[in-house]
């Protein structure tokens, strides 16, 4: 009876929401042969499935569905060039003087410094005037000079300078120097000029089966974001 449902049915309905290898797909359709199974996936990507690396499978399509993977930020050679929407990232930033307070380290993680290619594997994923945001730490005098140099690198890249928007993190304060933190700067970018944003009331009425947007962005950004940071153990919000 499960030959008489497609194969592209069966394997979407296997894997649902979830990663999945051609040995995978052999496995769970076992009663053909393997080449018409591969057939089958191939033919179907971007319509059913979607490849998501090398020999990596998902299903395509699925509404309020994400996927999360674990991995590193830097390597984005999984990604189709001009597939992604939007970057927002906040990369930990190395900087050994300011995150040491006496004896004590503030950074418990492995840092880095961007490099120029960083910024061209962005530029290459993301999608013509679309938006790439970095949460960077306020300016001081000892990163002044890199903050400077992520912009002169995200330029090179075929970025543009949208806007700078601090972040102010409510009920948090860390006194690590000769002001008290609290704040983090969120730097927008764009990819080439920026996609029009702005909705179009009047076109929309004369068509209103597609949605329009004009150029223009009044207080599309606020002057600063008033948010408190996520507790450190998530599990306490829930």
């Amino acid at each position: 009876m499960s030959k008489l449902k497609p194969i592209r049915y069966r394997l979407l309905e296997a894997f649902r929401g979830r990663l999945f290898t051609l040995s995978d797909a052999y496995q769970e359709i076992s009663d053909y042969s393997r080449p018409t199974v591969r057939a089958r996936v191939y033919e179907n990507l971007g319509i059913v499935f979607k490849r998501i690396s090398r020999g990596i499978y998902m299903t395509a399509g699925e509404g309020g569905e994400a996927l999360l993977m674990e991995g590193n930020g830097r390597d984005l050679g999984f990604l189709e060039d001009a597939s992604v929407d939007a970057i927002v990232t906040d990369h930990p930033w190395l900087d050994p003087k300011a995150n040491k307070g006496g004896n004590r380290n503030f950074a418990q993680y492995a840092a880095f410094s961007y490099q120029q290619s960083d910024f061209d594997k962005k530029a290459r994923v993301l999608k013509s005037g679309h938006f790439l945001v970095e949460f960077i730490p306020t300016e001081s005098a000892t990163n002044f000079d890199y903050l400077y140099a992520i912009k002169k690198m995200a330029k090179k890249s075929g970025f543009r300078y949208y806007a700078k928007v601090s972040w102010e993190k409510l009920g948090f304060a860390a006194n690590t120097g000769l002001t008290v933190k609290n704040t983090e700067d969120i730097l927008f970018f764009t990819l080439g000029k920026r996609m029009s944003l702005r909705p179009d009331a009047k076109k929309d009425k004369a068509d209103p089966q597609i949605k329009h947007f004009m150029a223009g962005a009044a207080g599309m950004l606020p002057t600063a974001f008033k948010v408190a940071p996520p507790p450190k153990n998530p599990s306490s919000i829930f």
